[in-house]
């Protein structure tokens, strides 16, 4: 007899021994919790979530018999009083309480039902203990109930008729056809599909199986298939199985209903993009009737063929069953099993189901090359012998398809051999054995063909064996769900702690334990009422005297004592020990081991497998646990080395506070001398405030004369012009006399072009005048640019004078080409006026600036790292920047994240990005400081800040790419954004210029990467590219740093008129960190130059 048709023997055996009696009773334990819900019109009721409200009436028909003071409430329409599904709320004691008077345990259900409600419904309460007590409703539960009852029965007369006709060919027809009446594996030969012995996860046969079992409940799932257009055969080009998984859709299907239509629409989306060209997408089953007549027509075909699906077959065959395949007949891996590929290669750990274990990863590729042809397997071959060895293997399983030139040159090849040869030996070579689904190593088929045979007639001993009938009668001898299912009980897939199944086991194991002691049989029973209602299990922990059979006594006492819903019921011994004692009980038992025993063997796999999936769980639980634990050994010496560091920190301030505590004496003559040097102070500023007054007067009087020099000079210079101007007139009358006497009115004279040749100024602009004479019309140029000239033939050149000598290009000719030129040297030296004369203290307290909650700073100083080199006085300059944040910029001390030294991770960047979220929005000034390591890499297009556990050799995994902190910061899209960073890219340290990074050497910072910024952000940095950035160590501080702060201290207020701009900023920082950086060091600034950063 054919498996196919064991299945049905015992699925129609199991149909027999359950009771098909219709509900009638008002208890809630007497209906289906799937039932209940269909009757409250719920659409959650496919939803097995622990916190579902199947599983929550579960809970409460399993615990209601006990803990009678519990109450399940529901929504009622105000208007129509029907029962709705709005809302729910359900109520069960933890321990028994006494009745004190009211049901307070109603209210509590109501109570939690009243959260969830809408304003036209109220919560009633429809179960209180067991009794439904809602009429309408019992009244509906039983109609579906009845229903249920009916499609049960002719559920069992059709099961019934297919035992008693096993032998007999079914065929469908059009009329009578359903889709739950067939085998997946039928429909899947219908189809002419390969792949019907397949029961993989996305294969189709495990698909349509899940299809068939929901059509029951469901009318919304759909089977789409391909159909040649010309011959409206069916193909196997390409299939989809649509099941809706929330709620039931209506019971009736009609094309023209819109929830239909729109789930047919999904199926049909899904099927069409495999169709070969000349194919459509037909509809097959909907819900479950079947709708293809050429479904039905090829069907029935199949089964008149004679061809009969065996499980051990690889293809569906009419007489030939066997697994026997040579290298001629196929060379696919569809034709293997994992474990056979394994035991070929002569491995020994095909049975390590390990993540990362061959078999783990050979079951993958199995998987993944049916799909992606860009797959391979390398494994090593002998040199020597040409035989294939176990000493290294690389496998390349895709998760996408690859583009078309990686097909050319078959790139999956060259990453399998790769992998391989990184642990291939001497004496071996890496070759492909498996190019995609296709075994291309001829040698390997030949061991794999011999270690299959040798595993079918394996597979046929262990079926002879199985199939036979165990006649023991030891409980031990069955299995779980047998015994259940024996005793007619409909609770054998229950397994929760309270379950009949879960006391079953634990009999059976205490039991064969006191068996084992010689017990004499065991002082254990197991009994069972009529009414399948109750049952007791009763096992002993030690030996007592068993003369008397005392235990079978008490178990039987406690068995009609639980049996509340019929006390005429007598309890009848069935198990004695581990002995079973009912003869009627052990010929069931017999009968239904020897179908189930007849079914494959697929469930054990799969409780292996997932038996090993747990252990892999529990692993990989117990790897981070130990990863937690080593987390917290961390945390734990951090939190040491903290609570060492504050205990130094008192201790300094004890000693500071020991060495105030001077005598009063000395503290007095320590006043007295402070209250001396003020007083030699004072006078002696102001001495200096009456010298410098007596030389403003002088330079107010030089002015004054200078002013009345120049007006002297400009007098007779406008004298002199008036003269020049008649002398010129005169000439030109005389010219153009003795040009109309010679008849000539060419001029071939070069114009008269007077002006200074060189000029000094003090500040970054200058202007100088000039005068251009000639007989025709003149122009003038300055480098290359017209100018104007006035109409007494004077012009002026205005413009910005960088520091040093600057040429300018005069040009004059007139319309007839003659041309005079010049050139005007403009010089503009050092204003030493801004530059710093000495290092004087940092002196932030005499800013102040009003606090702007909107204000926000980011500070970050590394000094100490753990890989390279560190970078001087950075952590200092860090700590002063916070005071010159508040003073400066008034952000609130609350609004300043900073971070210093090994607080500095790679990982804090997480934490900048969760401190940005919570605190910056579209009003927000933030201002970002960085002193410590830089670097750029991949030839300059990406800068790094370090961090303090950087590693230089993986720069990009451990380093603070700085654009990603400024995109992070521009999504927030604040009002403005201004950054210093203390850095240079170049990959040198600090002031020493060593290489934190060979591959750094070399390096050109790309200009446009620097100047790609949003244009709310403004950009300070202590050195242009391929520069250091130096330390001044007689400050104690970075160069760049010191001139930052003492600028923003007012310094660097150039015009003095109480704002600093951006522009101002920058000029300061030019002409001090390059003169003490020996202009080896230029800051750069992007951003707006006249923008005002602080107001004093």
């Amino acid at each position: 007899m054919k498996k196919v048709f064991l299945y049905i023997h015992f699925l129609s055996l199991l149909m027999i021994f359950l009771p098909n009696l219709a509900l009638s009773s008002d208890s809630i334990i007497d209906y289906n919790a799937y039932d209940i819900c269909l009757a409250l019109e719920r659409t959650d009721c496919d939803d097995n979530g622990f916190y579902s409200f199947i599983k929550e009436i579960e809970r409460y028909q399993k615990k209601v018999s006990v803990y009678s003071h519990s109450a399940i409430s529901v929504t009622q329409n105000t208007k129509t009083g029907k029962v709705t599904p709005e809302s729910f709320g359900i109520y069960i004691p933890s321990k028994h309480t006494s009745y004190s008077g009211f049901n307070w345990w109603e209210d509590t259900a109501k109570n939690t039902c009243d959260k969830n409600n809408n304003s036209n419904e109220k919560c009633i309460i429809l179960v209180s203990g067991e009794n439904i007590i809602v009429d309408s409703f019992l009244n509906k539960l039983n109609e579906e109930t009845s229903i249920a009852s009916t499609q049960t029965e002719q559920s069992n007369n059709k099961i019934i008729s297919t035992n008693e006709a096993a032998d007999k060919i079914n065929l469908i027809n059009a009329e009578n056809a359903f889709t739950s009446d067939l085998s997946p594996r039928d429909i899947c030969l219908t189809l002419n599909r390969s792949d019907c012995n397949e029961d993989g996860f996305y294969s189709f046969v495990p698909h349509m199986a899940k299809l068939i079992k929901q059509v029951k409940y469901n009318s919304c799932s759909y089977l789409v298939a391909s159909q040649d257009m010309k011959t409206s055969k069916l193909t196997n080009s390409s299939f989809a199985i649509h099941i809706r998984t929330k709620g039931p859709c209506s019971s009736e299907y009609t094309k023209t209903h819109t929830e239909h239509v729109y789930h047919i629409n999904i199926a049909m989306s899904k099927c069409r993009p495999k169709l070969k060209s000349g194919e459509e997408c037909v509809l097959i089953f909907a819900g479950n009737k079947i709708l293809s007549s050429a479904f039905v027509s090829q069907y029935n075909s199949y089964k008149n063929s004679g061809i009969e699906f065996d499980e051990t077959q690889t293809i569906a065959t009419g007489s030939v069953n066997t697994n026997s395949i040579n290298a001629n007949q196929s060379k696919s891996l569809n034709d293997y099993s994992a474990e056979e590929i394994c035991s070929a290669l002569e491995r020994t750990d095909c049975d390590d189901d390990g993540f990362y274990g061959f078999m783990s990863q050979l079951k993958q590729y199995l998987v993944r090359s049916k799909s992606f042809r860009e797959s391979a397997l390398s494994v090593s071959k002998n040199i020597s012998t040409g035989e294939i060895t176990n000493d290294s293997y690389g496998f390349e399983i895709p998760t996408k398809n690859f583009s078309t030139s990686n097909l050319a040159n078959k790139y999956w090849t060259k990453r399998a051999i790769k992998q391989c040869d990184k642990n291939a030996t001497t004496n071996n070579e890496c070759i492909i054995l498996f190019d995609g689904n296709e075994i291309v190593e001829v040698s390997f088929i030949n061991r794999l063909e011999g270690i299959a045979n040798i595993a079918q007639v394996q597979t046929e001993k262990t079926n002879i064996e199985t199939n036979k009938i165990l006649i023991a009668k030891s409980i031990l001898d069955y299995d779980n769900k047998a015994i259940c299912l024996s005793l007619d009980r409909d609770d054998c897939d229950d397994l929760s702690r309270d379950s009949f199944m879960y006391h079953l086991n634990e009999y059976k194991k205490k039991s064969v334990n006191i068996d084992l002691q010689d017990f004499s049989g065991g002082q254990s029973a197991f009994l069972i009422s009529a009414s399948d209602r109750s049952f007791k299990m009763y096992y002993v922990e030690s030996h007592r005297d068993t003369s008397d059979n005392w235990w079978r006594s008490a178990v039987n006492a406690k068995c009609q004592n639980k049996d509340f819903l019929n006390p005429d019921n007598n309890c009848r011994l069935i198990v004695d020990g581990i002995m079973i004692v009912d003869d009627q009980i052990n010929e069931k038992i017999d009968k239904l081991s020897f179908a189930m025993n007849s079914i494959d063997i697929d469930e054990e796999k799969m409780e292996l497998a997932e038996e090993k999936r747990l252990a892999e769980e529990q692993r990989i639980a117990e790897e981070r646990k130990i990863a937690e634990e080593k987390r917290l050994a961390e945390e734990q010496r951090i939190a040491e080395e903290r609570k060492i560091a504050e205990e130094k920190r008192l201790a300094e301030e004890k000693r500071l506070a020991d060495i105030e505590s001077l005598t009063e004496e000395k503290r007095i003559s320590e006043v007295k001398k402070l209250e001396e040097e003020y007083k030699l102070a004072e006078e002696k500023l102001l001495a200096e405030k009456k010298r410098l007054e007596e030389e403003y007067r002088l330079e107010e009087e030089k002015l004054l004369a200078d002013k009345k020099k120049l007006e002297e000079e400009y007098q007779l210079a406008e004298e002199k012009r008036i003269e020049l101007e008649k002398e010129t007139e005169n000439k030109k009358r005389i010219a153009a006399a003795k040009a109309k006497e010679l008849e000539l009115n060419m001029d071939d004279a070069a114009p008269l072009l007077s002006i200074a040749e060189y000029l000094e100024v003090d500040n970054k602009s200058f202007s100088v005048s000039g005068i251009v004479l000639d007989d025709s019309k003149v122009f003038i140029e300055v480098n290359g640019s017209p100018i104007k000239i006035n109409s007494d033939n004077t012009f002026n050149i205005q413009g910005y004078a960088p520091i040093g000598k600057n040429e300018i290009k005069v040009t004059a000719f007139d319309e007839w080409n003659n041309i005079t030129r010049k050139v005007v040297i403009i010089e503009r030296k050092l204003d030493t006026a801004s530059t710093v004369n000495a290092f004087e203290n940092l002196n932030p307290d005499k800013l102040y600036s009003k606090e702007d909650a909107n204000r926000f700073a980011l500070i970050i100083g590394i000094e100490e790292y753990e890989n390279i080199s560190d970078a001087k006085y950075a952590k200092r300059d860090a700590q002063y920047f916070i005071d010159y944040a508040q003073g400066a910029f008034g952000v609130p001390r609350n609004n300043i994240k900073f971070f210093f030294d090994k607080n500095a991770k790679e990982k804090s960047r997480f934490e900048i990005k969760k401190w940005l979220k919570q605190n910056i929005n579209d009003d927000a000034e933030i201002f970002v400081y960085f002193s410590g390591h830089g670097m750029a890499i991949n030839e300059g297009k990406e800068l790094y800040l370090l961090a303090n556990d950087t590693l230089t050799e993986f720069i990009e995994d451990t380093a603070i790419n700085r654009n990603e902190i400024f995109n992070d910061i521009a999504k927030y899209n604040p009002q403005s954004v201004t950054a210093f960073l203390d850095t240079c890219y170049s990959g040198a340290g600090r002031a020493d210029g060593e290489m934190l990074l060979a591959m750094a050497k070399g390096l050109v910072v790309v200009d446009e990467n620097q100047k790609q910024l949003p244009d709310n952000f403004t950009l300070f940095t202590a050195a242009s590219a391929q520069e250091s950035a130096w330390s001044l160590p007689e400050a104690k501080h970075g160069t760049f740093s010191y001139f930052l702060m003492k600028g923003l201290e007012g310094d660097a207020d150039l015009d003095g008129d109480s704002n600093l701009t951006n522009g101002e900023l920058q000029e300061y920082l030019l002409n001090n960190v390059g003169r003490y950086a020996q202009q080896q060091q230029t800051p750069q600034m992007i951003g707006e130059s006249d923008r005002v950063l602080v107001k004093f």
